[in-house]
């Protein structure tokens, strides 16, 4: 912390975001040091790639798993998530799922700019960076063409804020199956690991950075300077800066409705009449800007330092507007832009409504007036109960099970209880089984239940199939979160992953022996003790 927090002062930044890989159990509050506030925030490694979380308290339990329940997380936590370095030319590290709700995208990562790189190049910026450090690093960086085309695409149809990253490390790693991150010395800038010690924090934060609108000034109080922070990321207010081109940069990018309201970046106006678009670079003769609808160049190669555009009529559709600009000479093929703004958005509502996220669960107050779902096809249709006795399947686990059922009647649902103590190894596990004839799930499409646990969890529901010559056989999986107080839950087969690798991405249902309920140390520390209710758990058809 203090190394960085030292190399961010020499590069004249009021504030980092730390984002180090781990489960955000252990965010520390922001703090000043050396004048710079330090945000700190994780970046979780998921099935679909890697998250960065800001804003958000320590998660009372590891996060991790698969990418949707660690998005809905984040957010039921109250942070911001980040598709982080989602395009990497690295699959390890990209973004696997682009139709899951996140809340922010990073349309340029530090990180990713390098691995596209010849070893020409990158021994050219070698011998450069011990001249002119930032602008050597800025040779490696081009328009990233796949990851601003992400962002235009889902920022067409909902709020998504694009955001710079760069991702810095204090190191390069020489390892070929190494990620570049972590590992001894990751964090201090050594060159253990068989990294080298470079680049250093300051030239990176003198290549790249983020300009946030803040609606007050910084007052030197870390937490509410943080909150305002932050506050203004999460609204889109801020915009992206290759500073190693040329800097300090500023560009305003407002609208004016037909009524004469301002319009700020990063906010919606339905536009009752045309709207007008307003750029402004100050102090730079030389910039072009270009204008993109919904990721489309409407205007390109436009002369600055202002650049102006009426919307002919508000458009009947949501409409994201952004800019881009532009200064002569810049690196890359494509050239990277100068500045890149975050949208305005005109228009119609968005086809994706914000808080529809597709996510599991409901909170209900009284298990018996959980509402059905209209927009839910699983939460419609007829139950049809699980009829057999559950099993206890552990590993390095002490685990009692009991079920009750809820009713006389022979389709009357039940409830279960387990209670669990995991074991002190990593692959511990507790799960309540229900075995299943061939076929049973055919026509099928999800589970659902009523659930309550002894303290905030997540689990997860999985399918499996088992082997003819036995061991653990292919499983999928979903996860879901369990609060103290009853919620429903329910768990669309559509949205399990594979937990067995190489296996086909969605199960066979016709070949699918049993359904499984489990802790275990993807989102549980071992040791832990805990207890857990499921009740009326049935199967929901067409």
């Amino acid at each position: 912390m203090p190394q960085i927090a030292t190399a961010a002062a020499e590069a004249d930044l009021d504030f980092v975001v730390l984002t180090d890989h781990g489960d955000a159990t252990g965010i520390a509050a922001p703090a000043y040091y050396e004048g710079v506030l330090m945000i700190d925030g994780v970046e979780v490694s998921t099935d679909g790639g890697h998250y960065a979380a800001l804003g958000l308290g320590s998660a009372p339990y590891p996060l991790g798993g698969d990418a949707r329940g660690v998005i809905e997380d984040v957010r039921r936590l109250g942070g911001i998530g980040i598709a982080a370095h989602p395009t990497s030319p690295r699959p390890a590290l990209a973004w696997s799922d682009p139709s899951l709700p996140v809340d922010a995208v990073e349309w340029i990562n530090g990180d990713s700019e390098w691995r596209d790189e010849n070893w020409t190049s990158l021994a050219h910026v070698l011998f450069g960076y011990w001249i002119r450090p930032a602008e050597s690093l800025a040779l490696m960086l081009d328009r990233p063409e796949s990851a601003l085309a992400l962002w235009d695409d889902l920022a067409s149809r909902r709020r998504v804020v694009g955001i710079g990253a760069a991702d810095a490390h204090g190191r390069l790693s020489t390892e070929a199956d190494d990620e570049g991150y972590g590992g001894e010395g990751a964090g201090d800038g050594s060159a253990e690991n068989g990294g080298l010690r470079l680049p250093g924090y300051e030239p990176v934060f003198r290549a790249l950075s983020v300009q946030i609108e803040l609606d007050r000034p910084l007052i030197g109080q870390a937490l509410p300077d943080a909150a305002a922070i932050l506050s203004s990321l999460r609204e889109g207010r801020v915009y992206t800066v290759v500073d190693a081109i040329a800097g300090p940069a500023r560009v305003a990018w407002t609208g004016r409705a037909a009524g004469g309201e301002l319009i700020r970046m990063g906010e919606w106006t339905p536009g009752n009449g045309p709207v007008d678009l307003i750029a402004n670079v100050a102090g730079v003769e030389d910039a072009t800007f270009t204008l993109l609808s919904n990721g489309a160049p409407i205007l390109a190669g436009e002369p600055g330092p202002t650049l102006t555009y009426r919307t002919p009529v508000a458009p009947e559709d949501w409409t994201a507007f952004r800019v881009e600009v532009f200064l002569p000479d810049a690196p890359g093929d494509p050239p990277v832009p100068w500045i890149v703004s975050n949208p305005i958005y005109v228009g119609g509502a968005p086809a994706d409504a914000v808080g529809d996220t597709n996510l599991v669960s409901a909170i209900s107050a009284e298990p018996s007036s959980l509402p059905e779902q209209a927009d839910d096809p699983a939460a419609t249709g007829q139950g049809r109960r699980l009829p057999r006795e559950w099993q206890v399947e552990q590993r390095d686990a002490e685990v009692f099970l009991a079920s009750n059922r809820l009713g006389p009647e022979t389709d009357a649902g039940e409830e279960i209880q387990m209670t669990f103590e995991l074991g002190s190894d990593v692959e511990t596990y507790a799960a309540a089984v229900q075995p299943l004839e061939a076929g049973e799930l055919v026509g099928t499409t999800a589970v659902r239940f009523e659930t309550e646990a002894s303290q905030p969890m997540r689990l997860s529901l999985q399918l499996r199939r088992s082997h003819p010559a036995g061991g653990e056989g292919d499983r999928w999986r979903r996860s879901f979160y369990v609060g103290t107080e009853r919620r429903a839950v329910t768990v669309p087969f559509d949205q399990l992953v594979r937990v067995t690798p190489d296996l086909e991405a969605q199960p066979d249902l016709a070949a699918v022996d049993s359904l499984l309920i489990v802790v275990d140390t993807v989102n549980t520390f071992p040791g832990t003790r805990g207890s857990l209710t499921i009740v009326g758990p049935h199967l929901v058809g067409p």
